[in-house]
C-alpha cells in the first residue's frame, strides 16, 4: 500500500487463458495469452499494484499459483455466460471465490440468470465484464437492458477507447427508479438487488500480453487487505484509474501474443541476440523479459548478417523484403535503435506508438518495392510477373491485418454503445440534422482538369449547405489539403513513359 491507497487490476489473463475470441489467432493456432503467472505477478507490483488478482477464462489455474505462494494474491476468474434463448454469450468477472465455488460455476454457466441466482447466493463478489463488447456478435439493446437487471457492478474495460467507456458511465449515471421499473416489466425481470438504479464501476486492464498490465486499475482510500478492498470496491467506494486503450494499442496487442506464440513454437530465444530485428521484435512486442548479456561471438555474428542484408542485392520474396527493409530500418532509425539497445519499456502507449511507426513505415517502404515492380512489368508487357507481385503485395496485407482487425472491433464496439446510449440518453442537441457523413477519394485535385474543377466545387456547395463531405486524395509536391481536404503523401509515384506529366499515386 502506498501513501493510503489499494490498487489493484482486476481483470488480467495469463497463460491459462487458452481460447481467443479474436478469429485472427484462432487462424493460426494461437492460444489467447503467453504471459506466466508469476512474470504476471512480478510486473504487477513493478508497475505499483497492492494486491494480486489473475482472471483467466473458466479456470482458476493461474490465480492459484499466484496466490499459493503469494499472501497479496487472491482467487478470481473471467466467467463465460450465456442467455438461453438465443446463446448470446457475455463474460462474467467474479472475484474471490474457493475452488468448490468455481467447480459449481461450471455447472450453471451456460444460463445466465441461473448463474447469477448462484453468484447472489453464495454472496460472491461479481460484475459484468466489458459490457459493450459483442463477444460470438449476438449482443443487442435487449439483451444490455437485462444485464442492467441482473447486474450492479459494470466494469470500464482498459481494453476499449473513451468513446464506449465514457458511453457506459452515462447511461449508467442516467438511470431512474421508474427506467428499472419499465425495464422490469419489459422483460418480466425482477431486480436482483436494492436500488437497481444505483451502479457502480471497477476497472481491469483486461491484459492478454503482458504490455498492459496494471494500465488500467481500481484503487480505494486506505490500506487495505482482500476482503476491505472487495468489500470498498463492490460498494461503489472504488475509483477507476488508467487511460482508455485504442485501435493500435489492441493491435500491438494481437501483434505481441503472435509474436510470443511463434518465440515459444520455434525455441527463438536463443537467435534473439544474433539478429538484430528479432531483438527489435522481442524488445517490442514483450514484456517482462530479460535477455541473455550479448556475447563477442554474438555481436561478430549479428554485425556480420546485418552487413550481408545491407550490402546485398534486395531479394525478391515479401519476406525476403520485409526483413531487408526492416533491418534496414531499425540500423538506420535512431529511435528504433535505441528500443534494441534499451530492452523493455512499461510505458505501453508509447510502446504501441513506437511500434505503429515501425509497421508504417517498413511496410510502405515493402509495398514501394512492389509497387515499382508491378509498373515496371506492366510497361514491359510482362502480364504473367504482374500475378507474383500482386500476390507479395497481398501477403503483406496480411501481415498488415491486426491493425485491420483493431480497427473493426472498436467501429463495432463504438457503434453499438452509440446505440445504447441513444436508447438511454438523449443525445439529439449534439448532433447535425442527418448525420450522413460522405468520404470522396480521388486520384486528382490539385491539378487543373474538369475533375478536380468539379470535385472543388462539389466541396464549395457541401461546406456552404454545413454538409459532411470529405475529400481524400494523395499530393507528393507539398499540398496540404485545407478545410475539407486531407492529402497524403504517397508511399510511391509513376510517372508513365508516354506522358511524364501524368503521375500514378500508390
Amino acid at each position: 500500500m502506498r501513501g493510503g491507497i489499494t490498487r489493484v487490476d482486476l481483470h488480467v489473463h495469463s497463460s491459462w487463458s487458452k481460447r481467443p475470441s479474436i478469429w485472427l489467432m484462432q487462424k493460426i493456432g494461437c492460444p489467447e495469452s503467453f504471459t506466466a503467472p508469476e512474470t504476471l505477478y512480478q510486473i504487477a507490483k513493478r508497475r505499483g499494484m497492492d494486491l494480486v488478482t489473475i482472471s483467466d477464462h473458466n479456470v482458476l489455474d493461474g490465480s492459484l499459483e499466484v496466490a499459493s505462494a503469494h499472501e497479496d494474491a487472491f482467487l478470481s476468474e473471467e466467467v463465460t455466460t450465456y442467455f438461453p434463448a438465443d446463446r448470446c454469450k457475455v463474460h462474467v468477472l467474479v472475484h474471490d471465490l474457493t475452488e468448490k465455488q468455481h467447480d459449481d460455476i461450471q455447472g450453471v454457466r451456460e444460463n445466465i440468470f441461473e448463474f447469477v441466482d448462484y453468484l447472489n447466493a453464495e454472496k460472491l463478489r461479481f460484475c459484468i465484464a466489458h459490457p459493450f463488447a459483442a463477444v460470438n456478435d449476438r449482443l443487442t439493446v435487449d439483451h444490455f437492458e437485462k444485464l442492467l437487471l441482473l447486474f450492479k457492478v459494470f466494469e470500464l474495460n482498459g481494453d476499449h477507447d473513451s468513446t464506449v467507456n465514457d458511453a457506459l458511465r452515462a447511461v449508467l449515471s442516467s438511470l431512474r427508479a421508474e427506467d428499472m421499473e419499465r425495464l422490469a416489466d419489459r422483460h418480466g425481470i425482477e431486480p436482483k438487488f436494492k436500488e437497481p438504479w444505483k451502479k457502480y464501476l471497477l476497472g481491469g486492464s483486461d491484459d492478454h500480453s503482458s504490455l498492459n498490465i496494471a494500465g488500467t486499475y481500481t484503487e480505494v482510500v486506505g490500506d487495505c487487505g482482500v476482503q476491505d478492498y472487495l468489500d470498498a470496491v463492490y460498494s461503489g467506494c472504488g475509483n477507476v484509474i488508467g487511460g482508455d486503450s485504442s485501435p493500435r494499442v489492441m493491435a500491438h496487442t494481437i501483434y505481441g501474443i503472435t509474436y510470443q506464440f511463434y518465440k515459444n513454437k520455434f525455441g527463438l530465444d536463443k537467435h534473439v541476440n544474433k539478429d538484430v530485428l528479432l531483438r527489435f521484435l522481442d524488445r517490442s512486442l514483450q514484456t517482462g523479459v530479460t535477455a541473455r548479456a550479448e556475447g563477442l561471438l554474438d555481436r561478430l555474428f549479428r554485425g556480420w548478417k546485418q552487413s550481408k542484408s545491407l550490402a546485398g542485392e534486395t531479394p525478391g520474396s515479401v519476406m525476403d523484403v520485409l526483413r531487408h527493409e526492416s533491418t534496414t530500418m531499425i540500423t538506420e532509425d535512431e529511435e528504433l535503435r535505441k528500443t534494441v539497445e534499451a530492452g523493455n519499456e512499461d510505458n505501453e502507449k508509447a510502446k504501441s506508438a513506437a511500434w505503429f511507426h515501425f509497421v508504417d513505415k517498413v511496410s510502405n517502404k515493402v509495398l514501394l518495392h512492389f509497387g515499382n515492380h508491378i509498373f515496371e512489368r506492366f510497361a514491359g508487357a510482362r502480364l504473367f510477373d504482374i500475378f507474383h507481385s500482386l500476390g507479395s503485395a497481398g501477403a503483406l496485407y496480411s501481415m498488415l491485418s491486426p491493425y485491420f482487425v483493431s480497427y473493426a472491433v472498436y467501429s463495432t464496439e463504438r457503434s453499438f454503445s452509440r446505440t445504447v446510449l441513444d436508447r438511454f440518453v438523449d443525445n439529439s442537441a449534439k448532433r447535425k440534422s442527418d448525420g450522413i457523413k460522405i468520404a470522396h477519394f480521388t486520384d486528382t485535385y490539385f491539378e487543373v482538369n474538369g475533375v478536380a474543377k468539379t470535385l472543388k466545387k462539389w466541396l464549395r456547395l457541401a461546406q456552404d449547405s454545413d454538409r459532411d463531405l470529405n475529400i481524400f486524395t494523395c499530393s507528393y509536391d507539398g499540398h496540404k489539403g485545407g478545410r475539407g481536404v486531407r492529402a497524403f503523401e504517397p508511399v510511391g509515384v509513376y510517372s508513365l513513359p508516354l506522358y511524364p506529366e501524368q503521375k500514378l499515386f500508390f
